[in-house]
């Protein structure tokens, strides 16, 4: 699948050196090998290949693995939810028609308290607005 990378492919850490880098993609090459296979799994074989060889091309080369690298770091930073503001549970007000616990966002959306979850004594969950991408943490305790 996409979402995995090329550290996940090779199945090695970011910190991997040059040569457990080398080591692991020769092992997994001659594990996924379309000659190696037989019929049923070529066709998944040739797309690991595939997967494979372009993982290692990327990251033995050291310019190429930087510029990877920070594309990897930015994409890690942007699934990462920047927190507006930690409210507490009790600033939400219930609305009479809706029977929801609601919270105003400051571009005019509604932050919507998610009731019939059931959350862990002690954790805070986060709350996306329901118009823009601004998140909130909520204190449950």
């Amino acid at each position: 699948s996409t979402d995995r990378d090329f550290y996940e492919i090779l199945g090695c850490s970011k910190e991997a050196t040059p040569e457990e880098l080398k080591k692991s993609y020769q092992s997994l090459i001659l594990k996924h090998h379309p000659d190696k296979m037989n019929q049923e799994k070529t066709q998944v074989s040739e797309e690991s290949f595939h997967q494979i060889d372009t993982a290692y091309k990327t990251l033995r080369d050291p310019e190429a693995r930087k510029v990877y690298d920070a594309e990897l770091m930015q994409k890690e930073f942007c699934e990462i939810p920047l927190i507006f503001a930690t409210v507490h549970r009790k600033e939400f007000i219930r609305q009479e028609e809706t029977d929801q616990l609601r919270r105003s966002c400051r571009c005019g959306g509604i932050y919507i308290f998610p009731e019939e979850e059931h959350f862990p004594d002690g954790e805070n969950i986060l709350i996306a607005c329901d118009e823009c991408s601004l998140v909130i943490e909520v204190a449950l305790d």
